[in-house]
């Protein structure tokens, strides 16, 4: 009798691939719309990898929500929703979906590197004008084609130029150029659902979409929030330029120690705050995003419930905040943070304590 151990190589007859994906905000409908470009991208990734439609499907759509809230466990801000969505390859092609894993990164580099800013997209084709009649009635043409052959040519910009239907191809080109595939859909959703829309109306459609006008009133609100701030900066850039140009050591001194005891004063800390701002924004300082966050909406507003995360508060509720998260600051500029954080902390404490102290004043 002979014992002992045999082994034999065989080849597997089914491949699965998953590929998972998430975008977080405040918004659910602009988290929806990137998860669903990101599904776009991995279909397109498997379609022209070779794979069957049938052999790619959605296999898990998750959505959560998250709340920041305070020492007290009371919301801070607004929630924060996270939507989540994977999508699997199943094929009995087991060499080429190894074949496909091998290269992805082959295949997604021109996808990527050829994105275009959609949203500026659809707003310059809108505000210029190039949107035309012509368009429309392209666009149309593709709202009268079946689900089946529109969500398909929708999958790929290839396919959308190439598919054989009654719009000429160079149309599509055309379209494409100017509203992307994602500025088609929201068009061609908006046509069937109403037939009558005209030329202009789809023009303020495709605006509204982009997004443009709420950035617009963002830069404004900060912007304008911070005019003098940043014009009083720029102006004790330019004195301590002059000073260190003049190449003497007690003039520099001087200027230096002024501008110090200037910025020691209350109605100065806003360059302060822009100098944090700046420091975060720019990368110089690393923070975890909710701090980011945070400073972020203390330093972009002078209305004291938005820089406080609590609109439409009782004036007594927005001291004890601003109180709390100063002292909370202070503590984590001594305690919990690196140097270049410290110097971030010590000036967003500031500001809580002197919106804190014209509260107290009001209240």
């Amino acid at each position: 009798t002979v014992r002992g151990v045999s082994e034999r190589n065989v080849t597997a007859d089914l491949a699965t691939w998953s590929i998972s994906f998430s975008h977080q905000g405040e918004d659910l409908g602009s988290v929806q719309q990137s998860v669903d470009g990101q599904a776009r991208a991995v279909r397109d990734f498997f379609l022209r990898a070779g794979f069957k439609p049938g052999e790619i499907t959605d296999t898990d759509v998750s959505l959560s929500r998250e709340q920041q809230r305070d020492n007290m466990g009371r919301p801070v801000g607004p929630q924060k929703l996270v939507v989540s969505r994977s999508i699997q390859l199943r094929t009995n092609d087991v060499m080429k979906a190894r074949g496909a894993y091998t290269r992805q990164a082959e295949l997604l580099k021109p996808r990527v590197a050829g994105v275009l800013p959609v949203i500026g997209l659809l707003a310059e084709t809108a505000e210029t004008g190039a949107f035309t009649a012509t368009d429309a009635d392209a666009l149309r043409a593709l709202a009268a084609l079946d689900d089946a052959t529109l969500d398909t040519m929708l999958a790929d910009a290839d396919l959308f130029r190439s598919w054989d239907v009654p719009v000429p191809a160079g149309t599509r080109a055309h379209l494409l150029e100017r509203l992307d595939l994602y500025g088609v859909r929201r068009a061609v959703d908006a046509l069937r659902a109403d037939a009558g829309l005209t030329v202009g109306g789809l023009r303020n459609l495709l605006f509204d979409r982009s997004g443009l006008a709420a950035v617009r009133d963002r830069l404004d609100t900060v912007f304008r929030a911070r005019a003098d701030g940043i014009k009083a900066a720029a102006a004790l850039a330019a004195i301590t330029a002059l000073a260190h140009a003049s190449g003497q050591a007690i003039e520099r001194q001087r200027v230096h120690d002024a501008i110090e005891a200037l910025l020691t004063r209350p109605e100065a800390h806003q360059m302060r705050l822009l100098e944090a701002l700046t420091l975060i924004t720019s990368g110089a300082v690393d923070m975890p995003e909710d701090l980011v966050e945070e400073v972020l909406r203390v330093g972009s507003s002078t209305d004291v419930g938005e820089q406080l995360g609590l609109p439409g508060a009782a004036l007594a509720d927005l001291a004890g905040y601003a109180l709390e998260r100063a002292g909370w600051w202070r503590s984590f500029a001594s305690f919990g943070a690196t140097p270049a954080q410290s110097r971030v902390a010590h000036v967003v404490h500031r500001a809580y304590f002197l919106i804190w102290q014209s509260l107290r004043e009001r209240v």
